[in-house]
C-alpha cells in the first residue's frame, strides 16, 4: 500500500480500505472541519453500493449521530424492475439500517406508485385508466424497429415540444439487450444519451487495439 501511495497509484478500493481503517473518532477530526455545521446526511439518487460503501456510510452515520437518510427508491414486489437492487436493500438491511416507507399522497396513489408496483410484470393488475390520455402503446417487429421508432418520438419532442433531454426517459427491462442498438440510432439521430448500461471490456477500442498487438507478438 505504502508503494501504490508513493507511485499515486491508488484505486477507488484502496481509498475506501483507508477510510474503513479509521475509527469514528479519526473520521470526526477530518469531517467537522469541513462540515462544520452539518448534522444530518441525505443520499439521493444513490442505489447501488459496494458492500465498502455500506460500510463508510455507517462509519458516517455514526459521525453524524445516525442523522443520515438514503431515499432508496426499491419495491421488493416488483423484481423485474428492482431485482438489481434487491442485494444492496438487503445489505443495507443487515447493517442497521432501517427502512421508512413514504406515505405522502403522490407516493401512495401517483403515477410514479404504479409504475413502480406493476411496470414490466407479466400479469399485473387490472388496468388503471387514470393515465389514458398519456400514456400510449405501440408495437415494433425487432428490437432495431422498436428504437428507431423511440429515438424518432424522441426527436419530434426535442424539436417540435422544445423538450430538453435530460427530461426524458426511456425504461427498458434489460437493457442490457438494447444498449449497443441505443448507442447507434440514437447517434444516427443526434439525441444525446445517458445510458446506464457498463459497457463490456473487450468491446473497449483501447482494450481491442492491446489484444491485437498481443496477438501479433
Amino acid at each position: 500500500m505504502n508503494k501504490c501511495q508513493s507511485l499515486s497509484a491508488l484505486e477507488i478500493g484502496d481509498i475506501y480500505s483507508m477510510i474503513l481503517e479509521l475509527e469514528k473518532e479519526e473520521i470526526q477530526i477530518y469531517f467537522n472541519p469541513l462540515f462544520k455545521n452539518v448534522d444530518k446526511v441525505i443520499l439521493d439518487g444513490f442505489d447501488e453500493f459496494t458492500n465498502l460503501e455500506i460500510n463508510i456510510l455507517n462509519l458516517l452515520s455514526d459521525v453524524v449521530d445516525s442523522n443520515l437518510i438514503i431515499n432508496f427508491d426499491y419495491y421488493s414486489k416488483n423484481d423485474n424492475l428492482f431485482s438489481h437492487l434487491t442485494d444492496t436493500y438487503s445489505d443495507l438491511i443487515d447493517n442497521g439500517f432501517k427502512k421508512i416507507i413514504d406515505k405522502t399522497p403522490l407516493e401512495v396513489s401517483g403515477f410514479r406508485n404504479i409504475v413502480r408496483s406493476n411496470l414490466f410484470k407479466e400479469n399485473g393488475e387490472n388496468p388503471n385508466s387514470n393515465f389514458t390520455d398519456v400514456l400510449y402503446k405501440s408495437t415494433a417487429k425487432s428490437r432495431i424497429e422498436e428504437i428507431d421508432l423511440i429515438a424518432k418520438t424522441i426527436k419530434l419532442q426535442l424539436l417540435n415540444e422544445r423538450i430538453n433531454p435530460e427530461n426524458i426517459c426511456v425504461a427498458f427491462n434489460i437493457v442490457g439487450n438494447y444498449s449497443s442498438i441505443v448507442r447507434d440510432i440514437f447517434n444516427k439521430y443526434g439525441i444525446p444519451i445517458n445510458l446506464t448500461d457498463r459497457v463490456p471490456l473487450k468491446t473497449s477500442p483501447p482494450v481491442i487495439a492491446a489484444i491485437s498487438l498481443l496477438e501479433l507478438v
